[in-house]
């Protein structure tokens, strides 16, 4: 069996590596427009665990963005089919508390009869098995940001592994620095004020505090689960709001 990471650069990605250090780790351009900013983190991220990075030019997809959004349809399965070109064990950045319905198990459990019915033993092939693994699916980014704190906390030697976490990319700008105003950005700032307890915009480069996106109950009116709204809640009251 070979194992890959779709590794977008992200906080996600940095922690399913750091859980499986021997996969190879792919990074998947669908066309958009901060891809530059995603595949220089996601370089990092590989090199952190000492594995190559295998960049993947795709089909531009990223042209039919939910730009209020910032999701790109279809992204998620369009990234599981080229990182099956590498890897029959294939590992993805999906949390305890995600709603977008290409994170969902139902999703999921497609994505691998669709891969398992095409590579099945036939006159071309012996067949090929493929597992869709989840291996974040009980925590929230903040959990993982808290667990990888107390490590650092208890030992110097994680201090690399922080600031890589540190410098993962999880914006949907084009620019060069976490814009503070895409819901990728306030979900890292969310992770990084309940983690560590400090207000975020504080110790990390936002260009735009992402507390003043949009109210508390703006964030309580979306029907997000109860546990990632007790989060946003706690980062507001963390950053005095």
């Amino acid at each position: 069996m070979t194992k890959v990471i779709l590794n977008s650069g992200g906080m996600d990605s940095f922690f399913v590596a750091r859980m499986v250090p021997d996969a190879h780790h792919v990074f998947v351009d669908v066309g958009q427009r901060y891809a530059h900013k995603e595949r220089e983190a996601a370089r990092r991220i590989a090199d952190h665990v000492g594995q190559p990075l295998e960049i993947v030019l795709s089909a531009d997809i990223a042209k039919f963005e939910h730009k209020p959004s910032g999701i790109i349809p279809l992204r998620n399965a369009e990234l599981i089919l080229q990182a099956a070109q590498y890897g029959n064990d294939i590992y993805l950045g999906i949390l305890s508390n995600e709603i977008n319905s290409d994170k969902s198990p139902e999703f999921l459990r497609a994505m691998e009869e669709v891969l398992n019915i095409s590579c099945r033993a036939q006159y071309w092939s012996a067949g090929t098995h493929f597992t869709l693994h989840t291996p974040l699916g009980t925590q929230s980014k903040a959990q993982l940001v808290a667990g990888l704190l107390a490590a650092v906390r208890r030992d110097i030697t994680y201090h690399a592994a922080w600031q890589t976490m540190l410098s993962t990319v999880s914006c949907y700008d084009g620019g060069g620095l976490h814009c503070g105003k895409c819901p990728s950005c306030f979900k890292r700032w969310v992770a990084l004020t309940v983690a560590t307890g400090v207000d975020a915009d504080s110790l990390h480069p936002f260009v735009e505090d992402p507390a003043t996106w949009a109210t508390l109950e703006e964030w309580e009116a979306k029907g997000y689960p109860e546990e990632r709204i007790q989060e946003i809640r706690d980062a507001y009251a963390i950053a005095g709001l």
